[in-house]
């Protein structure tokens, strides 16, 4: 009983204590607790702290603080309490006591709220707080342990003042749960769950997470969930080193946060869940547009940063507008965005990634190109993009597909094109198809003027595809399944449509493979100025550096099928010596299996066009020419063969690019041809071989006057027209040319001797190329010739010749001309036979007729030619000119025969029959000869008035100096000459030795035995020609003829004193016979003995001796005195003689005159004969 009283009492004092101590403490600890709060606070922190009021319950053992307030720094403008919290409670754990820590069983904290400023850049209002609180613990000391349970946070708030920004933001309706946290070692275990909510300026954000903290792994797990955190009052604490500057944006979504350090391993940390950042802007520092999008979401799948692994379930970008721009530099300013390259570091680890889906949702893509003058402006539209499964680690290729609208720039900027995308792709391989909708080709245009002048427009569609696989060699494949552009223009040129299909390119093997080009409707309009610069090259700018010369392999180029179709093309050159211009229309091809290099087969072709040479406007559209071709084609080398047909061809559309090189103009020239043709490129030069029709219609060629302007018209005909026609030529191989019947029709040709002289064929001259400065080093001999013509027909020709440089001009033709060549070989000797007939100047006929074989060598030539009745009084001119008389009337006949020998020897036959030719007045010209060109003719005309001439020659044309024209006239030369000196052999036939002397017997007036003929011949000839005079001189020589005259006198005394005795004894009288030799003797005694001869020999008595008959002779001939009144006397009886005689043979004594005699006629002659000179002359 005692006992158990002692143990009341003890209770009964231990509780007594206890309610006293719990009084005690209910009274004293709120007093103690916030004064000391109050005192050792504000001397810990610097700042004044109060407590509105303190109470503790003894036993919960709960203390409670209501109104604690922390004061504002000093000097701050605004004295708002720094900090305040309006009640925290905390119930202590009575464990406390026997663990030695503190152990909270739970801490309440309501309506805590928080005033925070930034001053400056990187000082806030707190600093000084800071400091106080950041002072280091003494070196080794443990760190406190503890043990919180049940931390619970309510309606908390936080008011962040930035003043340098003038920003102000509110973290308000803050709640923070945590059941526990502990550092005690048997308590680090233990897992925490904390839970955090808040609204940071509006926006809800929800924290909560498992961590333990303390433990050795130090393993945490938060998970993150955000409505919807408004960004856009966060843009403005990014660093400004930043090349972005942000706006608006709304970040939502849940994510897990897990971290782990194992003692002795590297950090864990990890990240999953999905995030959407929603209505972001992103601008450049300019501030202007750079990308904003209205959603961008993202599942995380798995983020790794530490282990550099990231695996992205999905992304899905929705809205976005992109602005790329290049400066004006070429530089892409989103590269620039990141700034200078960093400095170099060592290779790290590569990322390990995969995404399970990507998608690009109308999105939307502004491109700008200042490096451009003018700028490039474009927008992508409804840009949509779809990817799967991506990996770096699966090397499986994501299909993908996608669109978008190309437009110009604005918000009404026109359609220029859709593009589709579709395909798969991976990290090592991809294979792409786009496909392109009305793509305009302005869209290019900003960067094709860099290229171009003039840039083109038209409309772009089809589908590409491309197969590219990374590694080495690696593989790039471009394939053009279907493409098409549409209604291409380019300055002046237009293409209806140009289409491929089938394209496939191997760009490592450069190799190119196309299964048909096809072009619709082209028009080409192709120009060349003066300069030489043609229209499409002043379309190109410049080319800038040239490219470094690519050593790979050729390319190889193939083309199954090209057509063109309903092409057309002009051409206008003004570069040429004349302006060319002509239109190529209806130009149609086809060509299949094309191939570069060439391959083993040739490609086929297919052409036709027609050519239609300009024409003034108004006047008729000339006759196209056609042009059709088919065969086949090798590109390299370049070879062709096939059949080609050309109706009507146009070749004088070409001629100012050969005129520098012929000597003559063609005005007109229409080929045509039927046939095979072939021609090959060898290394050696060209080879070509036609065989086929040809025909050369429509020529007219022209000479080529001063300055290039067009002369008299030289050549042309109608029609000229070739049958199985066969030639070719190679080098080193002989040019062999083979025809069928040929046949020339319509043919003209004129012949113009200019005004200076010179005939016009002689005065064409060539091209004025300068000649080479040095002579080539060798020069091959031409390719000799082998000819084939069956036979050449002649119809309807004419040969017209002028002379301008007569006065007055002459004219006169060759027409009518109609004939046959018969076959033409070369490499032999055979003539082929030759007959031509026509007209002569409308008069006289025309004929023909031999062989010739021009190829020969020599030439080989026997020709016949007659003219008939060609009017002579047309040649009046030039009978003025040279002869010096006019032509009033007459008519030439010619026949002419020449023959060339195979020694090359030439006879020649020129028979020439001028019928009734009369001279009528003389003519003053100062080129006229002075050779007696009316007496010639006089000579060579019969009594018929016609003049029958036959002028042989003969020559070698091996002889270079040898011209038949020439020989000709030297003839015709030596006739005249002839006519002065020895007019009497002109008439006698234009042969002979005649020289107008009649002969006699020396010293007498008696005719020689050979005079009576010559008088004959003489008389008749003269009878024959009644228009000439003769003049008779009788001529003498006392000199030469003394002993003569003297014997001769002599002689005729001792006829007279035989006359005389006759007539004494009626003998015989005057005249009679010289005496027998008796009866001379006796009658020289008789005049010897009557002749007072101062030396006649004598007797002593004085009388005459007597002498012989000879020394009577002798002294009486030198009695005999001969001087000129006996040579005068002998001359005149002898013209008289020949006067009389020709008289008697019939001619009129009117037309005969005596001249006065001649004497000493055989001064400075040798062998001169007494005579009579006889001349003619006209009356």
């Amino acid at each position: 009983m005692k006992k158990t009283g002692g143990w009341t009492r003890l209770a009964a004092t231990l509780l007594a204590g206890a309610v006293l101590l719990a009084l005690v403490a209910w009274i004293a600890v709120p007093r103690l607790v916030k004064a000391q709060l109050e005192q050792q606070g504000s001397a810990l922190l610097g700042r004044g702290l109060h407590v509105e009021s303190v109470s503790f319950s003894p036993l919960t053992l709960t203390l409670e603080l209501r109104g604690l307030v922390l004061d504002a720094a000093a000097g701050d403008a605004d004295r708002s309490p720094q900090a305040r919290v309006e009640r925290l409670a905390l119930n202590l754990s009575s464990r406390s006591l026997w663990a030695r820590i503190p152990v909270i069983e739970a801490l309440d904290l309501d309506s805590p709220s928080l005033r925070l400023a930034r001053t400056a850049e990187g000082r806030y209002d707190v600093d000084d707080l800071i400091e106080r609180l950041s002072e280091p613990s003494a070196p080794g000391t443990p760190p406190a342990r503890f043990a919180l349970y049940n931390l619970s946070l309510r309606d908390g708030s936080l008011r962040f003042d930035d003043r340098p920004e003038g920003q102000r933001h509110l973290v308000d309706a803050v709640s923070l749960g945590l059941p526990f946290v502990s550092n005690e070692p048997d308590q680090v275990q233990a897992e925490v769950e904390p839970r955090l909510s808040l609204r940071l300026d509006g926006s809800p954000l929800h924290l909560q997470g498992r961590s333990r903290p303390f433990s050795a792994e130090r393993v945490s797990t938060i998970t993150v969930d955000l409505p919807a955190l408004a960004l856009d009052s966060l843009w403005p604490y990014l660093p400004r080193s930043l090349p972005l500057r942000g706006q608006g944006g709304v970040l939502s979504g849940k994510l897990e946060l897990r971290f782990a350090q194992p003692a002795g391993q590297p950090a864990q940390l990890s990240l999953q869940g999905q995030a959407t950042l929603a209505s972001l802007a992103l601008r450049r520092p300019d501030g202007a547009p750079l990308v904003a999008w209205k959603s961008l979401a993202v599942e995380i799948e798995d983020l790794r940063p530490l282990e550099r692994v990231v695996a992205l379930r999905s992304v899905v970008l929705d809205s976005a507008v992109l602005h790329l721009r290049r400066d004006a530099a070429g530089r892409l300013e989103l590269a620039a965005l990141g700034g200078a390259p960093a400095a170099a570091q060592p290779a790290a680890p590569a990322w390990r990634w995969s995404v399970g889906s990507s998608a690009l949702r109308a999105a939307t893509l502004h491109w700008e190109d200042a490096s451009l003058r003018p700028a490039a402006s474009l927008e992508a539209r409804e840009l949509s993009l779809q990817v799967g499964r991506l990996s770096s680690a699966d090397p499986a290729p994501a299909p993908l597909s996608g669109s978008l609208r190309l437009a110009a720039a604005g918000d009404g900027g026109a359609e220029l094109g859709r593009l589709k995308l579709d395909g798969k792709l991976s990290t090592a391989s991809a294979a792409l198809g786009v496909e392109v909708e009305g793509l305009q080709l302005a869209a290019a245009a900003p960067y094709l003027r860099s290229a171009l002048t003039e840039t083109p427009s038209g409309r772009l569609g089809g589908r590409a595809e491309v197969d590219w696989a990374a590694g080495e060699p690696g593989r790039l494949l471009v394939k053009l399944p279907q493409a098409a552009v549409e209604d291409l223009r380019w300055g002046r040129q237009r293409l209806a449509a140009l289409k491929l299909a089938g394209v496939q390119a191997d760009l490592g093997a450069r190799r190119v493979a196309v299964d048909s080009l096809a072009l619709e409707n082209p028009a080409l309009d192709l120009a060349r100025d003066a300069r030489g610069q043609w229209n499409v090259l002043a379309m190109l700018k410049p080319a800038g550096t040239p490219a470094t010369a690519d050593r790979g392999p050729g390319w190889q180029a193939s083309l199954k099928s090209l057509s063109v179709s309903a092409g057309s093309l002009h051409l206008a050159d003004a570069a040429t010596p004349a302006p060319v211009g002509f239109a190529l229309q209806a130009l149609a091809l086809k060509a299949r299996d094309l191939q570069w290099p060439s391959g083993k087969r040739p490609a086929s072709l297919d052409l036709s066009l027609n050519l239609v040479p300009d024409h003034e406007p108004g006047t008729p559209a000339p006759t196209p020419g056609r042009l059709q071709a088919e065969g086949t084609l090798a590109l390299q080398p370049l070879a062709w063969r096939g059949r080609v047909s050309v109706a009507r061809l146009p070749l004088q559309v070409a001629e100012p690019y050969w005129r520098e090189r012929l000597p003559v103009l063609v005005r007109r020239a229409e080929l045509g041809w039927r046939g095979d043709t072939e021609f090959r490129m060898l290394d050696a030069g060209p080879a070509l071989s036609l065989r086929g029709n040809a025909m050369l219609a429509d020529l007219r060629v022209l000479a080529r006057g001063d300055d290039d302007e067009a002369g008299d018209e030289l050549l042309a005909w109608q029609s000229l027209r070739v049958e199985s026609l066969a030639a070719s030529m190679a080098p080193g191989q002989p040019t062999r040319l083979a025809t069928g019947p040929v046949r020339l029709s319509r043919f003209f040709s004129r012949l113009v001797v200019t005004p200076e002289g010179r005939l016009n064929l002689r005065d064409v001259r060539g091209g004025d190329a300068p000649a080479p400065a040095t002579p080539a080093a060798t020069s091959s001999p031409a390719a000799p010739l082998e000819l084939d013509i069956a036979g050449v027909e002649f119809v309807d020709g004419r040969v017209d010749f002028r002379d301008r440089f007569i006065q007055p001009n002459y004219s006169a033709s060759l027409s009518e001309l109609n004939g046959k060549l018969g076959r033409l070989r070369s490499g032999t000797r055979e003539m082929a036979t030759l007959e031509i007939t026509g007209r002569a100047a409308d008069t006289a006929t025309l004929e023909l007729r031999g062989a010739l074989n021009p190829t020969a060598d020599p030439l080989a030539l026997d020709i016949a030619a007659k003219a008939s009745g060609l009017e002579l009084a047309p040649l009046s001119p030039y009978a003025g000119k040279y002869a010096g008389y006019a032509i009033e009337r007459g008519k030439l006949s010619m026949d002419v025969a020449y023959r060339v020998d195979a020694d090359g020897r030439l006879q020649a036959r020129n028979r020439i029959v001028l019928n009734q030719l009369t001279f009528g007045d003389p003519v003053d010209s100062p080129v006229a000869t002075k050779l007696p060109v009316r007496l010639a003719l006089a000579l060579l005309a019969d009594r018929n008035g016609v003049i029958d001439v036959d002028l042989p020659i003969s020559g070698s044309i091996n002889d270079p100096e040898f011209s038949v024209f020439g020989l000709v006239l030297k003839v015709i030369g030596n006739l005249l000459v002839k006519a002065v000196t020895s007019p009497f052999a002109l008439l006698s036939g234009g042969g002979g030795d005649e020289t107008g002397a009649v002969e006699f017997l020396p010293g007498t007036a008696t005719l020689a035995p050979s005079a009576e003929e010559a008088l004959d011949r003489i008389a008749q000839a003269l009878k024959d020609r009644p228009a000439l005079q003769t003049t008779v001189a009788g001529a003498a020589d006392a000199t030469a003829e003394h002993d003569a005259i003297q014997a001769a006198t002599l002689e005729e005394r001792l006829r007279s004193e035989q006359a005389r005795e006759r007539a004494r004894s009626r003998g015989v009288g005057p005249g009679a016979a010289v005496p027998a030799t008796e009866e001379r003797e006796r009658t020289l005694r008789r005049v010897y003995a009557d002749t007072r001869l101062p030396n006649k020999p004598r007797n002593l008595i004085g009388l005459a001796k007597d002498i012989p008959p000879a020394e009577m002779e002798a002294l009486l001939k030198a009695a005999v005195s001969v001087d000129a009144d006996v040579a005068r006397d002998l001359a005149l009886r002898r013209g008289v003689a020949v006067r009389e005689a020709l008289v008697a043979r019939g001619l009129p004594a009117e037309r005969l005159f005596l001249a006065a005699p001649k004497l000493d006629a055989a001064e400075g002659q040798t062998g001169w004969t007494p005579q009579v000179e006889l001349s003619l002359e006209m009356p």
